[in-house]
């Protein structure tokens, strides 16, 4: 201490006191930003999975589950991509949730052709809705098989080799497999957006899966087996309409027993159909789990954001408190930053397939804290009354 003070007093009266003080703030903050970006989430463009069974090793069998409403375009576009899988031993089950005795013909039709094709029903209530988590329990229920993917009516497999490389996940004893479910790729501004979303989103929960702190996966390429799935109990959180991707993960998901399979062919592609406004719903919907997470996750999730925001911010001051020569250290910390994480973001752009997005990674980067905060700020003072059954 007593040679420390002599030099701040030497550069305070050179460049200011609060000149130093935020510029030395700035230093801290940027270390923080670094081990997130240049450590945490560097893991995820060179990731190979200890868990995975290699190339030349035999592939488990594995039942796709699906929750299916009155779907025709699923069963014309998405089922023919499924049942093309390069997989010798995989069935589809269906989990039909309705009453519509033509579209259950056409179901039936499709079975009759192909004996991997298994179709069950819960006939829909007026008065209680059927949840996901219902028709996922009948459909895992129904399985042949040990290896249950979850999948959605409205993603498709990036390609025919999807199932396979995420059955290799099952190949060393991993309960739980999570692999990147990206938004499609479409014209315009919109869709950009939505893609960088999801790709930040999964990036913190993917590099924490990787690190051994599973919290979430997302539900179009998530994986379980029926022993883990039965010897819990089931899902959790019966109460709520949400959960099965992220609450359900942190009571079964663990160091030992998860595996995170990274590959552009086991990506799959979720459709929107909406504006950016129907994405702000759905995000800020399937956000309210978060306030369930354990603290630690949420003081991660919430650490990265914070020391983002103040790092601009005082790099920023530090920029208009210090002489003019001196301003050059604050804007090289910021070209520093913005540097390493969209090198980290291209480079994880290219691992997970992702294209046409450096633009939007610029942008996002920027915007993301004010996102994160608005969507905090409705879970903390809206109750979404579709979440709660």
């Amino acid at each position: 201490m007593e040679i420390s003070f002599p030099y701040f007093f030497q550069l305070a009266s050179l460049f200011g006191v609060w000149g130093v003080a935020v510029t030395g703030l700035a230093v801290v903050l940027l270390l923080w930003q670094l081990f997130y970006w240049a450590v945490r989430y560097n893991r995820i463009p060179s990731w190979r999975s200890r868990g995975a069974a290699g190339e030349d090793e035999p592939v488990p069998g594995v039942s796709v589950v699906v929750r299916l409403n009155e779907d025709y375009q699923y069963l014309e576009q998405t089922l023919p991509l499924i049942m093309a899988q390069d997989h010798p031993a995989f069935e589809l089950v269906v989990v039909y949730v309705g009453a519509d005795e033509e579209f259950r013909d056409t179901l039936d039709r499709a079975a009759s052709h192909d004996g991997r094709i298994t179709v069950t029903q819960l006939n829909s209530d007026t008065r209680f809705a059927i949840g996901d988590k219902m028709a996922y329990n009948l459909g895992i229920k129904a399985a042949r098989y040990e290896n249950i993917l979850l999948a959605t009516c409205d993603t498709a497999p990036a390609s025919e080799r999807w199932l396979r490389l995420m059955a290799r996940g099952f190949a060393r004893n991993s309960g739980v497999v999570i692999g990147y479910c990206a938004v499609a790729r479409k014209a315009g501004w919109a869709n950009k957006i939505m893609r960088i979303d999801r790709l930040a989103l999964s990036v913190r929960f993917l590099s924490a899966a990787m690190r051994g702190k599973p919290y979430r996966g997302m539900t179009g390429n998530l994986a379980l087996t029926k022993g883990l799935y039965f010897g819990n109990k089931g899902f959790n959180h019966l109460d709520m309409n949400i959960g099965e991707d992220d609450l359900y993960v942190q009571q079964i998901a663990g160091r030992h027993n998860t595996a995170v399979i990274l590959n552009p062919g086991c990506t799959t592609l979720q459709e929107f159909h909406g504006s950016l406004g129907y994405w702000w719903t759905l995000r800020a919907f399937y956000g309210n789990a978060v306030r369930l997470y354990p603290a630690r996750v949420q003081v991660s999730i919430a650490l990265e954001a914070v020391t983002r925001v103040l790092f601009f911010a005082s790099c920023v001051a530090a920029i208009v408190l210090l002489p003019d020569l001196a301003k050059l250290v604050p804007a090289a910390m910021l070209i520093l930053r913005f540097g390493v994480a969209f090198s980290v973001m291209a480079r994880i752009c290219r691992r997970l397939g992702e294209q046409g997005l450096k633009m939007a990674i610029v942008f996002y980067d920027l915007v993301a804290p004010f996102v994160e905060f608005c969507l905090w700020l409705r879970r903390r003072f809206n109750r979404d009354k579709g979440v709660w059954r």
